[in-house]
């Protein structure tokens, strides 16, 4: 019995280790046939991630490149309205092409609106889109209670504001009050009388805004003077706002437009609230003589638009508004009872002028813009920090600077 099973142990014992070999075998090849194909996917998925990575580069080079156009031409908003751009930012053979859009689809006619930059860049059939927002910033004369290209003269003033000045600031009476908000900005080489500021610094020359005039023009209710007398207009005892026009139909926006022509144009116990633009052939003096109180109609408007070249404007406003004496509801709250003071708030442009405020202590809170700033008569200049960040058609940077937490990747 014993011999009979001892071929039979020998054989199974043999196949045992054959079928062990052969799993083995099997199971390395196994092994082997796994490693390589995941290193095969690894190769692949490197690969895909570097062309990923690429596009990525790619696509922020096609935003970059918009930037960097509006950077260097105040005119992107034209140049790019409707415009699509493609290029190879990189050398590697992938493309991209940029656009630009606002809310309205009109990319030039306001240049408060917000602009999507889109990138879709292609690479290796791979495709990548980055979409961003992008703003432009309020003017950098704005940040100025007194912005003058070129000179500013102050006596008997409070100057609670900074002032920016192309070329002087200069002390005509030594009797100019200052205060902790009061700072002097110049390009390097402005003359400041050391007598009032000890404290100016140098900037980078700063352009004044150039705003294009139709696109208030454009909006603008034209009124006539009240009166006409020799070379002179008159505007008197008017109220103009977003619901009142004393020379006639209303200006839903209350923007008014009046041409002085060849005429000095007075204004006074005029009550805006709104924009009044005053145009003129040039030469002629522009007076504010009586007391006038002018604010914006819409914070997003300037108060006073003055372009009349060469002129010389007179801020010379002594009294109050009486409306019982004048019969005039200034306020419009439906009665002749109130008294107000003379004040003027916003942003005034005047390009090119030579500007005075005297003659009566009064205030004037806001952005003034003008070629020669006189402050004087216990006139108080002020500077709300709103007017800072406050954009306004035409008074922008006309640069672009991405929003915040806008940027988005768009799947094919």
């Amino acid at each position: 019995m014993v011999t009979s099973r001892r071929p039979t142990t020998r054989r199974a014992r043999g196949a045992m280790i054959y079928a062990t070999t052969l799993m083995t075998s099997l199971a390395v090849i196994g092994a082997g046939i796994t490693l390589v194909t995941l290193q095969t996917s690894d190769r692949q998925l490197r690969a895909n991630l570097l062309d990923v990575q690429k596009a990525h580069w790619t696509a922020h080079a096609g935003l970059e490149w918009v930037l960097m156009y509006a950077d260097q031409n105040d005119n992107w908003r034209t140049g790019l309205d409707g415009v699509s751009s493609t290029f190879d930012p990189r050398g590697e053979g992938g493309v991209v092409t940029v656009s630009v859009t606002d809310g309205d689809g009109n990319l030039g006619n306001d240049d408060r609106d917000t602009a999507f930059i889109q990138a879709a860049a292609i690479l290796d059939d791979l495709n990548y889109t980055i979409e961003i927002a992008a703003q432009s910033r309020a003017h950098q004369s704005f940040a100025y209670g007194l912005f003058a290209t070129s000179s500013i003269y102050l006596c008997n003033s409070r100057i609670d504001a900074a002032i920016y000045a192309g070329t002087r600031v200069w002390d005509l009476c030594s009797a100019v009050t200052t205060t902790s908000q009061t700072v002097v900005n110049g390009p390097s080489g402005t003359s400041v009388s050391a007598s009032i500021f000890s404290f100016a610094s140098a900037v980078d020359p700063i352009a004044p805004p150039n705003p294009d005039p139709n696109f208030y023009l454009g909006r603008a209710t034209v009124i006539t003077p009240t009166s006409n007398s020799e070379d002179t207009a008159y505007l008197t005892d008017v109220v103009l706002s977003t619901t009142r026009n004393s020379r006639g139909a209303v200006n839903g926006e209350g923007v008014y437009l009046i041409d002085a022509g060849a005429s000095v144009l007075e204004l006074h116990h005029v009550a805006l609230r709104g924009t009044l633009i005053i145009t003129g052939n040039g030469g002629n003096r522009i007076r504010f003589r009586g007391p006038v109180r002018a604010t914006p109609g819409r914070p997003e408007y300037p108060t006073l638009v003055i372009l009349v070249p060469n002129t010389h404007i007179d801020f010379e406003m002594p009294g109050t508004l009486v409306e019982s004496t004048r019969g005039v509801d200034f306020n419009e709250d439906g009665d002749t009872s109130d008294t107000l003071t003379q004040a003027i708030t916003g942003v005034v442009y005047a390009p090119g002028a030579d500007v005075d405020l005297e003659n009566t202590p009064w205030t004037f809170d806001g952005v003034m813009i003008a070629d020669v700033i006189e402050v004087k008569a216990g006139v108080t200049v002020t500077h709300d920090d709103r007017y800072t960040d406050q954009l306004m058609p035409g008074f922008t940077d006309k640069k672009l600077y991405p929003v915040p937490g806008t940027a988005k990747v768009i799947m094919p």
